[in-house]
């Protein structure tokens, strides 16, 4: 069954044309799978020495970095501890939830619960700071 863009191109005989990362395009051989699994390394090799080991996300001074012409001018600056606080209670969050026998576990102890209860306080004393 042809797509749209293959019957506009004239490719819609061709398997796999419009895959240009495992070399379907007209012209070019496809790639063998070592091929491919070296171009995958290599893209999370490069995110992982963009992103300073993945630390970029922990250490950045804004919760977004992406900042939005929607939001109000008025929202308060974080101080930095409080959003590194912030930042590992996610961290830790979403790794936990990832892993159902570690969430489990930390359910067990509470530490979730701990997590969810510093988080509130974290959360609290921004609503209380001025710019």
């Amino acid at each position: 069954m042809a797509t749209a863009f293959n019957q506009i191109e004239g490719l819609e005989g061709k398997q796999g044309a419009l895959s240009s990362f495992t070399g379907g395009l007209q012209g070019h051989d496809r790639r063998s799978t070592l091929h491919v699994l070296f171009l995958h390394l290599g893209i999370r090799i490069k995110y992982f020495l963009e992103s300073w080991f993945f630390l970029k996300p922990l250490l950045l001074s804004d919760i977004s970095a992406y900042p939005s012409m929607l939001r109000p001018k008025g929202i308060p600056k974080v101080d930095w501890l409080t959003l590194f606080g912030i930042r590992i209670l996610w961290t830790v969050g979403g790794f936990a939830r990832q892993h159902q026998t570690l969430m489990f576990f930390l359910l067990k102890i509470r530490f979730m619960h701990l997590l969810a209860w510093i988080h509130t306080k974290l959360m609290v004393s921004l609503t209380f700071y001025k710019i």
